[in-house]
Protein backbone atom coordinates (compact mmCIF):
# COMPACT_ATOMS: atom_id res chain seq x y z
CA UNK A 1 0.00 0.00 0.00
CA UNK A 2 2.91 2.53 0.40
CA UNK A 3 3.38 2.54 -3.44
CA UNK A 4 0.18 3.22 -3.87
CA UNK A 5 0.05 5.99 -1.37
CA UNK A 6 2.96 7.75 -2.03
CA UNK A 7 3.42 11.19 -4.25
CA UNK A 8 -0.34 9.84 -5.31
CA UNK A 9 -1.91 13.22 -5.97
CA UNK A 10 1.17 13.46 -8.74
CA UNK A 11 0.78 9.93 -10.55
CA UNK A 12 -2.21 10.35 -10.77
CA UNK A 13 -2.77 12.35 -13.73
CA UNK A 14 -1.22 9.79 -15.66
CA UNK A 15 -2.81 8.20 -18.90
CA UNK A 16 -6.32 6.29 -18.64
CA UNK A 17 -4.24 3.13 -19.56
CA UNK A 18 -1.73 3.14 -16.84
CA UNK A 19 -4.58 4.20 -14.13
CA UNK A 20 -6.51 1.10 -15.29
CA UNK A 21 -3.21 -1.50 -14.52
CA UNK A 22 -2.43 0.44 -11.43
CA UNK A 23 -6.05 -0.40 -10.58
CA UNK A 24 -5.64 -3.80 -11.03
CA UNK A 25 -2.61 -4.04 -9.08
CA UNK A 26 -4.62 -1.97 -6.11
CA UNK A 27 -7.49 -4.58 -6.32
CA UNK A 28 -5.21 -7.42 -5.82
CA UNK A 29 -3.06 -5.98 -3.45
CA UNK A 30 -5.93 -5.35 -1.49
CA UNK A 31 -7.30 -9.11 -1.99
CA UNK A 32 -3.81 -9.98 -0.73
CA UNK A 33 -4.70 -8.18 2.76
CA UNK A 34 -7.75 -10.31 3.14
CA UNK A 35 -10.06 -9.39 6.06
CA UNK A 36 -8.04 -6.84 7.29
CA UNK A 37 -8.60 -4.08 4.36
CA UNK A 38 -9.79 -0.96 5.40
CA UNK A 39 -13.57 -1.38 3.70
CA UNK A 40 -13.67 2.67 2.94
CA UNK A 41 -10.74 1.96 0.39
CA UNK A 42 -12.79 0.50 -2.57
CA UNK A 43 -11.04 1.33 -5.42
CA UNK A 44 -8.24 3.47 -6.73
CA UNK A 45 -9.68 6.29 -7.79
CA UNK A 46 -11.95 7.00 -4.37
CA UNK A 47 -8.50 6.75 -2.75
CA UNK A 48 -6.64 9.40 -5.13
CA UNK A 49 -9.42 11.99 -4.46
CA UNK A 50 -9.24 11.67 -0.75
CA UNK A 51 -5.54 12.55 -0.78
CA UNK A 52 -6.21 15.02 -3.12
CA UNK A 53 -9.08 16.31 -0.81
CA UNK A 54 -6.76 16.53 2.24
CA UNK A 55 -3.63 18.06 0.05
CA UNK A 56 -6.36 20.78 -1.40
CA UNK A 57 -6.91 21.20 3.00
CA UNK A 58 -4.00 21.46 3.92
CA UNK A 59 -3.23 24.25 1.21
CA UNK A 60 -5.92 26.49 2.23
CA UNK A 61 -4.71 26.27 5.40
CA UNK A 62 -1.46 26.96 5.46
CA UNK A 63 0.06 23.37 5.88
CA UNK A 64 1.99 23.06 2.95
CA UNK A 65 4.68 25.29 0.55
CA UNK A 66 3.16 28.49 -0.17
CA UNK A 67 3.49 27.70 -4.08
CA UNK A 68 0.97 25.03 -3.73
CA UNK A 69 -1.41 27.67 -1.66
CA UNK A 70 -1.29 30.01 -4.71
CA UNK A 71 -3.00 27.38 -6.94
CA UNK A 72 -6.05 27.65 -5.19
CA UNK A 73 -8.36 31.03 -4.80
CA UNK A 74 -11.96 31.51 -3.25
CA UNK A 75 -14.82 32.61 -5.40
CA UNK A 76 -15.58 35.45 -3.10
CA UNK A 77 -11.91 36.74 -3.83
CA UNK A 78 -12.12 36.81 -7.38
CA UNK A 79 -15.62 38.75 -7.44
CA UNK A 80 -17.13 40.84 -5.47
CA UNK A 81 -20.44 39.81 -5.69
CA UNK A 82 -22.64 38.42 -3.32
CA UNK A 83 -23.81 34.69 -4.03
CA UNK A 84 -24.41 31.35 -2.06
CA UNK A 85 -21.58 30.30 -4.18
CA UNK A 86 -19.58 33.06 -2.65
CA UNK A 87 -20.62 32.72 0.72
CA UNK A 88 -19.58 29.16 0.97
CA UNK A 89 -16.10 27.57 0.56
CA UNK A 90 -16.01 26.90 -3.24
CA UNK A 91 -12.59 27.74 -5.19
CA UNK A 92 -13.06 29.29 -7.98
CA UNK A 93 -12.58 27.27 -11.57
CA UNK A 94 -10.14 29.04 -13.92
CA UNK A 95 -10.60 28.73 -17.88
CA UNK A 96 -8.87 25.54 -19.35
CA UNK A 97 -7.69 26.16 -23.00
CA UNK A 98 -6.01 22.67 -23.35
CA UNK A 99 -7.68 19.36 -22.82
CA UNK A 100 -4.56 18.21 -20.99
CA UNK A 101 -5.28 20.50 -18.47
CA UNK A 102 -8.09 19.00 -16.69
CA UNK A 103 -5.82 15.90 -15.85
CA UNK A 104 -3.36 18.41 -13.58
CA UNK A 105 -3.42 18.22 -9.99
CA UNK A 106 -4.65 22.20 -9.83
CA UNK A 107 -8.13 21.26 -12.35
CA UNK A 108 -8.33 17.63 -10.29
CA UNK A 109 -8.49 19.16 -6.54
CA UNK A 110 -10.56 22.20 -7.89
CA UNK A 111 -13.12 19.86 -8.97
CA UNK A 112 -13.26 17.55 -5.45
CA UNK A 113 -12.99 20.48 -3.06
CA UNK A 114 -16.20 21.95 -4.90
CA UNK A 115 -17.90 18.66 -5.08
CA UNK A 116 -17.73 18.21 -1.42
CA UNK A 117 -20.61 19.31 1.03
CA UNK A 118 -20.12 22.74 2.67
CA UNK A 119 -20.16 21.18 5.91
CA UNK A 120 -17.07 18.87 5.35
CA UNK A 121 -14.96 22.17 3.96
CA UNK A 122 -15.68 24.43 7.13
CA UNK A 123 -13.96 21.77 9.76
CA UNK A 124 -11.50 23.17 11.61
CA UNK A 125 -8.79 20.69 12.47
CA UNK A 126 -7.35 18.03 9.72
CA UNK A 127 -8.42 15.56 11.82
CA UNK A 128 -12.27 16.38 11.59
CA UNK A 129 -11.85 16.84 7.70
CA UNK A 130 -9.66 13.54 7.39
CA UNK A 131 -13.03 12.09 9.70
CA UNK A 132 -15.33 13.28 7.37
CA UNK A 133 -14.44 12.42 4.05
Amino acid sequence: MPYFNYCSEVWSSSSKTCLKRLARQFKKSQDLRGEKCDQRENSLDENIQKKIAIMTYKSLNDLTPVYLKQFFKYLADVHGYNTRTAKGKKLHVPQKNNTWQTRTFKARAIEIWNALPASTTKQNSLLLFKTTL
